[in-house]
């Protein structure tokens, strides 16, 4: 039985192997022919028979090859000395679809001109970023305490051992017209983290007597993101994106956001009496809060950065921000809320989200062509 599978592994491998030759055979057969002609196209180039350098080309200009950018460039001059210059036109397009960045002979003034007449630039792009949010802090629309509570103070800074915030987003992007702006859609994820230390005055102590008291807790979302926005990108006047590597680029729009609210929850709270300064400050156990907070929010997104581009690879830092505006608060739980008021003297804000991140993060462009006539006088 050991055998016979063994047999019928190595005739396996045997067609393996048999594949990867004949793929490799026929390559060469494609390559060498197509090498062949082009060294003869530019022998009859050189001698004046353009419509012989056009017959010898023309079966190759769909092929795939090493040298099929070069055909499609002999074959486009060989068209314009023909004066036949839509044709030569549609060999350029075709050349700068499949290969962006070649450059035509500089000693052809013609292609040149026509070339003047295309304008080749990024249709397609997808870009995914990752990053941290510099801060996350609530925007207090309607602020709220405790009857007969003094609120002395209140910030939102974290402390050394709370998590921050982090967020990762794929975009894939369409330009709207060559020059800009792009039209992006895609899925985020981010995690909000923020701490909330109030002092308040007036409280009544486990002893009975008046007092003063910091209270503090540490508050963490999980959200999606639906974003959509437009970008824009600044080239030097001038200056195309083949051309340009540092671009500078700013963006706008909005986002549809949705909570994992089984992860909202409180955690590091802390109760400390003044007069009590010498004991350690009283803790809690986490307490699950998505019951205080909507699950479904939008927000205004914008922000920019630079890129730096290689061929089709681009690379960027950025900086952007997105503001909630939507109330987080439901005010729907008052068992909740009502026994914070009692054990924290706390009472919950209307408020909507501020969030600022630095994002780093990689863009792929899918170049193409178009003549410039056909996108409006504009481009031209």
């Amino acid at each position: 039985m050991t055998r016979f599978a063994d047999r019928d592994i190595m005739s396996k491998l045997f067609l393996l192997l048999l594949l990867i030759s004949t793929l490799s055979a026929t390559a060469q057969v494609v390559e060498r022919p197509a090498a062949e002609r082009y060294e003869l196209a530019m022998d009859l180039y050189e001698e004046g028979r353009l419509n012989l350098v056009i017959d010898t080309l023309a079966p190759f200009f769909d092929v795939r090859s090493t040298r099929q950018s070069d055909i499609l460039n002999l074959s486009a001059a060989a068209y314009k000395f023909l004066d036949e210059d839509e044709l030569a036109k549609q060999q350029l397009l075709k050349l700068f679809d499949m290969n962006p960045f070649y450059r035509l002979d500089q000693s052809i003034p013609e292609l040149r001109y026509l070339e003047d007449e295309l304008i080749i630039y990024p249709k397609f792009t997808f870009r995914f970023k990752g990053g941290v949010y510099i801060f996350n802090r609530p925007l207090i629309y309607n602020k709220q305490q405790v009857e007969g509570i003094d609120v002395l103070s209140e910030n939102y800074g974290l402390d050394s051992g709370d998590p921050i915030g982090t967020f990762a987003e794929f975009t894939y992007g369409k330009a709207l017209w060559p020059k800009g702006p792009y039209l992006y859609s895609g899925l985020g994820f981010s995690r909000y983290s923020f701490r909330y230390t109030g002092e308040y005055g007036n409280v009544i102590n486990p002893a009975g007597n008046t007092d003063q008291v910091t209270f503090s807790y540490h508050e963490k979302h999980w959200w999606f993101h639906v974003p959509m926005f437009v970008k824009w990108n600044f080239l030097i006047p001038g200056r195309s994106f083949r051309e340009q590597i540092f671009i500078p680029y700013a963006y706008g729009g909005l986002s549809l956001d949705l909570m994992r609210k089984q992860n909202t929850e409180w955690s590091g709270i802390t109760l400390a009496y003044e007069s009590m300064a010498n004991e350690p400050p009283n803790t809690y156990s986490d307490r699950q809060i998505s019951s205080l907070r909507r699950s479904f929010n939008y927000s205004v997104l914008a922000g920019g950065g630079i890129q730096a581009r290689s061929g089709y690879h681009v690379g960027f830092i950025e900086i952007g921000i997105a503001q909630a505006l939507r109330n987080l608060q439901t005010g729907e739980d008052t068992d909740l809320a009502a026994e914070f008021e009692r054990d924290f003297y706390y009472r919950g804000p209307d408020f909507g989200l501020s969030n600022v991140q630095i994002t780093v993060g990689y863009s792929r462009f899918f170049f193409g062509a178009s003549e410039k006539w056909e996108l409006g006088s504009r481009f031209k």
